[in-house]
């Protein structure tokens, strides 16, 4: 999870209760300390890549007294291991996807089957060991593909294929 912290660091009315929200949605509340400065963390809640405001309101006044910029990056996920044989079996995990959307995983652009692990995303739009098992393919660099079946999200990791002899 994302956790931001806004430090007010000047200027503020002491003792003033704010209200700090995320693309207007409530967030968490703040009281302005004697200096006129006021800190406070919340979880930054699952959305697409984009640029959004925080936007800090003088409860007494019901007028927004400061604004600032977030930018969500987007989906990631990553891949234990990122190299093997041909038929290695791949670990995946990801976060920022949306909540409870259904997986797909592609090698090369085309769909693989996923061996266990979690095929949706949690309400926090993360899953994790998803395994699969990398088909065969030539030596060297592949992608492995995760999309979002809702939001379309991609992301993509690399896996290198190794040589593998085999004795007859």
């Amino acid at each position: 999870k994302r956790q931001v912290t806004v430090n007010g660091i000047s200027g503020f009315v002491a003792g003033r209760t704010l209200e700090i929200d995320f693309d207007w949605q409530f967030r968490v509340y703040a009281t302005v300390s004697p200096g006129g400065t006021f800190s406070a963390s919340f979880t930054v809640p699952s959305k697409p890549s984009g640029t959004y405001y925080i936007q800090v309101i003088d409860l007494t006044t019901s007028l927004v007294v400061a604004t600032a910029q977030f930018t969500v990056i987007g989906a990631e996920i990553t891949i234990d291991p990122d190299e093997g044989p041909v038929g290695t079996e791949v670990e995946i995990s990801g976060e920022g996807f949306n909540s409870r959307e259904g997986i797909t995983v592609e090698y090369d652009g085309a769909e693989v089957d996923i061996q266990s692990g979690d095929d949706e995303t949690d309400s926090g739009g993360d899953f994790e060991d998803t395994i699969i098992i990398i088909p065969p393919s030539t030596a060297g660099d592949h992608d492995i593909t995760v999309i979002g079946d809702n939001s379309n999200t991609e992301v993509t990791a690399e896996f290198t294929v190794e040589l593998s002899l085999i004795h007859i």
